[in-house]
């Protein structure tokens, strides 16, 4: 499978950071890992949170989490060119295909 950028829109409302197409990349899911951090053990044991380990990022691929196609506010069908798009939610928006097929 393979995807491409068609746009990603970022909170920060300069527009700087906004991305609209790109080329074709081989698509991945991320699977991160994390393990608890407890930062005051001693005064509260209970107190902890999770600290990212291994973000499983893959230069020169497109990165997806699992949770990018389970969106509430997204969706994804097949257009009539035979590609899939992923509406992830508002600001973000991929195409994919099956890999080495050209359209």
């Amino acid at each position: 499978m393979e995807a491409k950028t068609v746009f990603e829109i970022e909170h920060d409302g300069t527009g700087a950071n906004d991305v609209s197409g790109g080329n074709w990349k081989p698509a991945r899911i991320r699977r991160p890992t994390f393990r608890e951090h407890y930062p005051d053990k001693e005064n509260r044991p209970d107190w902890h949170y999770g600290v990212c380990e291994n973000p499983d990022f893959v230069e020169g691929a497109m990165n997806f989490h699992e949770s990018d196609f389970r969106s509430g506010s997204g969706g994804c069908y097949l257009q009539a060119n035979g590609r899939y798009c992923l509406h992830v939610h508002s600001n973000a928006v991929y195409d994919f295909r099956m890999k080495g097929k050209q359209q």
